[in-house]
């Protein structure tokens, strides 16, 4: 458990280096976004294996949200507005991950658990597979946030025309660690570095960075730039135009 009493676990690295390396090549080679040639010409520097912290945050929000609800019903040819009392229960489980270390380079901000084996942490183990991220993220922020975005989540799950009573509650509150593991793939391209995060568990791209494909990106700047003239061009000969005032916004 450690010093600060929560349970700490972590998710086996089912992917090898060597998939991991082939999951990269497949991601350089698809999409035509990226630079032509760019998984024959890229070379692989560096791949390691990190286990990064994630707080695992779980809870209950149960209550009740007592309103109205606006409805409209139509007869010969005229719609009548009335409200209705309503209550609405609120009975919803929450189940999510936050970063608890710094993963701005990384660009995995949060992890899918479903499915996954999750086992208590065996140190020694992972530090013996890869590198160790420490944990810096405030604990009491970090639930704080979660409990407050799950409040609101379920309260916006419910839509009413006005609110007269809401009780909230959250219930079986539970906060872990989850060490993950991350395939870090860094490679050259013309002279400059660029890396892929391959989930260590699944093999899916989590986070890449790659050279653009420059014939893609003139393209776009062309079609963009000559789409916005023609539409700047087509409202200024509305607004010119003799005509009611809806017409030229409408038209356009």
């Amino acid at each position: 458990k450690g010093e600060s009493r929560k349970i700490k676990y972590f998710v086996p690295r089912k992917i090898k280096k060597e998939e991991a390396i082939a999951k990269t090549f497949g991601w350089l080679s698809s999409g035509f976004k990226k630079a032509k040639g760019l998984k024959e010409k890229a070379v692989i520097s560096e791949s390691f294996l990190v286990f990064i912290p994630y707080w695992r945050i779980r809870a209950d929000v149960v209550g009740w949200i007592f309103g109205q609800e606006k409805r409209t019903s139509t007869s010969n040819g005229r719609t009548t507005t009335y409200y209705v009392d309503v209550e609405q229960k609120i009975q919803k489980s929450y189940d999510r991950t936050y970063s608890a270390c710094d993963v701005s380079e990384l660009g995995v901000k949060k992890i899918n658990l479903t499915g996954d084996t999750i086992i208590p942490v065996d140190f020694e183990t992972l530090q013996r597979e890869g590198m160790m991220f420490n944990i810096i993220a405030s604990e009491k922020e970090a639930f704080d946030y979660a409990k407050n975005s799950f409040s609101a989540e379920a309260r916006n799950s419910v839509s009413l025309y006005n609110v007269t009573f809401e009780h909230l509650d959250l219930v079986r509150e539970a906060i872990d660690i989850i060490y993950y593991p991350l395939w870090v793939v860094r490679y050259n391209f013309e002279n400059r570095t660029y890396q892929v995060i391959i989930d260590g568990e699944d093999g899916s791209v989590c986070y890449g960075k790659a050279p653009g494909n420059n014939l893609y990106r003139a393209v776009m700047g062309i079609l963009g730039t000559g789409i916005g003239m023609f539409l700047i061009t087509l409202f200024g000969i509305f607004v010119l135009l003799d005509a009611s005032d809806n017409f030229p916004f409408v038209a356009y």
